[in-house]
C-alpha cells in the first residue's frame, strides 16, 4: 500500500505542476504551524526548485527511450543478482539440489515483500 502511494506521488510530482505546488504549500504550512520549519518562504522556494528539477529530469528521461529502457534492464539485472545471493551461498555449502535459480528469486522476492509490510525491530536480520 505504501509503495503504491509512493509511486502515485512520484507520478503526480512528475506531471502535475499545479498539484505539486498546492501539496508542497499545504505540507510546509502545516510544518510551519507546528514549529518544525522556521522560515516558511525559504523552504517553500527550496522545495519548488527541487520539484521543478524533478519535473525537468522526468520529462528528459522519458524523451530518451533507449536510456530509459537501459536503466530498467540494468535495475532488473541488479535485483536478480541480489536475489540470487542465497542460491550462491547454498551452492558454496555444497547443496546443489535444494533450489534452482527461479525458486531462489521467487522465495527471496516473497520474503522481501513480506518484510516491507511487516516492519519489525531487527527485521533486516530476520530477512537475511
Amino acid at each position: 500500500m505504501l509503495n503504491a502511494i509512493a509511486i502515485i506521488l512520484l507520478f503526480v510530482f512528475a506531471y502535475g505542476k499545479k498539484i505539486d505546488n498546492t501539496f508542497i504549500k499545504l505540507i510546509i504550512s502545516i510544518l510551519y504551524k507546528i514549529k518544525i520549519i522556521k522560515n516558511k518562504e525559504d523552504k517553500l522556494k527550496e522545495w519548488e526548485d527541487k520539484i521543478s528539477d524533478f519535473n525537468i529530469a522526468s520529462k528528459n528521461l522519458l524523451k530518451d527511450k533507449k536510456r530509459f529502457i537501459k536503466l530498467i534492464l540494468i535495475n532488473t539485472i541488479a535485483i536478480v543478482c541480489l536475489y540470487l545471493v542465497p542460491l550462491t551461498t547454498l551452492f558454496s555449502l555444497g547443496e546443489y539440489k535444494a533450489f534452482n535459480g527461479i525458486i531462489s528469486i521467487v522465495l527471496v522476492s516473497f520474503v522481501s515483500i513480506i518484510c516491507c509490510f511487516v516492519p519489525l525491530p531487527g527485521g533486516t536480520i530476520g530477512q537475511e
